[in-house]
């Protein structure tokens, strides 16, 4: 029976898959069928996709002259993406069908750096999808990447989440569907620490501070080292006591006004009484220090606007924007030194020194971001000028390299929504916290 099979095998020409049938059903009712030329011929079957069951089915279940045969998928699921199709021809290795086994969803989402110190495996975690509204879905983190992403400065985290079917009959189908966005929301419990409101806390140069109570009309500049970040607020390591009252909101106006007032010293160091090491609160100070004429108001509210317009340019990273952009900024920076007669230029500190044309985007964010700053002082009292009741300040905790001599965080304004971050641009363009002004 073997030498007749080899005969036919060398005098036909067949499909390779029905030349292994053909020999597996040769040595079928063989005393080879056991033998290892048996054995060989089956794992050849197996590895084109044939079962075990198949196989031993095969000297009942299948002609010797048939040229097709099923080919079963080795694992239960759902058809994800279709390769083949009838009549087409496919060689060894082939991809015909991509499965996908939805009993058990993945959710991953990134953490960014600064809150992962909240997460660990194992930890509860209730995820909210749109296409299940008001059905919570709780279970826990399964697992966390520990090689962060180098742009973002991310971490994947994935939990999985059982996926039953639902439904009867043709409405039966999985719970989770492929492909879903999805929310999660981890509520952490930690033991009592020091926590003041995120909004209390300004950062312009690196080093965060608080502005503290001294008495009814005085408040002081007082550092502080920060630990973990939550929603709402930032733990304190040092710097200041159980009890010290702080301005948790406005900060910024107390920051500007101390600036202002005293025009000589950087608003990161503002000047203290020698005394008391306290600013004067703004009643008892001179309300005239600094109050620009109406045409200076115009002028910088000239220079706010195209600040505004080349941020919401570089926010799209549309870098040919910005240049079409720039002349008119140079045009409003020009105007405001003609206007600022008068005004001390330490209060103009950033907003009349104009670097050339950047080329690239990232000098064009550190050319952006010299101005943004110069202007972060003025934003509470820009605020209450007409038509300008909108504007709004951001802080973004993570710019150390996004452009040249980029601070750890930086700020930025903007005079209607959304959130646009003009140092992360299109990669990360809602990364920020708004500030109260």
């Amino acid at each position: 029976g073997g030498t007749g099979f080899r005969r036919a095998r060398e005098s036909e020409v067949l499909p390779d898959g029905a030349l292994q049938r053909r020999e597996c059903l040769a040595l079928a009712g063989t005393p080879e069928s056991g033998s290892t030329l048996g054995a060989a011929s089956a794992l050849r079957l197996r590895q084109m996709g044939l079962g075990a069951d198949q196989i031993a089915a095969l000297p009942t279940t299948f002609k010797p002259d048939a040229m097709s045969l099923p080919l079963l998928s080795p694992v239960s699921g759902t058809v994800v993406k279709r390769v083949a199709y009838a009549g087409q021809f496919v060689r060894e290795g082939d991809p015909l069908f991509e499965l996908g086994d939805f009993a058990v969803m993945w959710f991953k989402f990134d953490a960014y750096e600064r809150d992962l110190p909240w997460l660990h495996a194992g930890q509860s975690i209730v995820v909210t999808t749109p296409s299940l509204p008001g059905t919570p879905l709780t279970n826990t983190i399964a697992f966390i990447d520990p090689n962060l992403e180098e742009m973002s400065r991310t971490a994947r985290v994935r939990v999985e989440l059982p996926n039953p079917f639902v439904g009867e009959g043709s409405n039966r189908a999985r719970l989770l569907r492929h492909r879903l966005y999805a929310e999660g929301r981890i509520e952490v419990a930690t033991a009592p620490l020091l926590a003041v409101p995120r909004s209390a806390v300004l950062n312009p140069d690196g080093r965060p501070f608080v502005w503290k109570a001294v008495g009814p009309t005085s408040f002081e500049r007082r550092e502080v080292v920060l630990g973990r970040r939550g929603d709402q607020h930032w733990e304190v390591v040092s710097g200041l006591a159980e009890g010290d009252r702080i301005v948790s909101a406005g900060g910024f106006l107390v920051d500007a006004q101390a600036q202002l007032q005293h025009g000589d010293v950087p608003s990161a160091t503002p000047s203290r009484d020698a005394a008391t090491n306290a600013i004067p609160s703004l009643p008892a100070a001179k309300a005239g220090a600094v109050e620009p004429t109406e045409p200076q108001w115009v002028a910088l509210e000239g220079v706010l606007q195209s600040s505004s317009n080349l941020a919401a340019a570089l926010a799209s990273d549309d870098i040919k924007s910005f240049h079409r952009l720039w002349p008119e900024h140079v045009t409003a920076v020009h105007r405001l030194g003609t206007a600022a007669s008068g005004l001390p230029r330490e209060a103009l500190a950033g907003l009349l020194a104009l670097p050339a044309a950047p080329k690239d985007i990232a000098g064009a964010r550190a050319a952006l971001h010299g101005f943004m700053d110069g202007l972060l002082p003025w934003a509470p009292r820009l605020k209450a000028r007409p038509g300008l009741g909108g504007i709004k300040a951001y802080e973004c905790p993570m710019t150390g390299k996004t452009f040249p001599g980029a601070p750890r965080e930086a700020h930025w304004l903007q005079l209607k929504g959304p959130k646009r971050n003009p140092w992360f641009g299109a990669e990360m363009p809602d990364c920020g916290t708004e500030i109260a002004l």
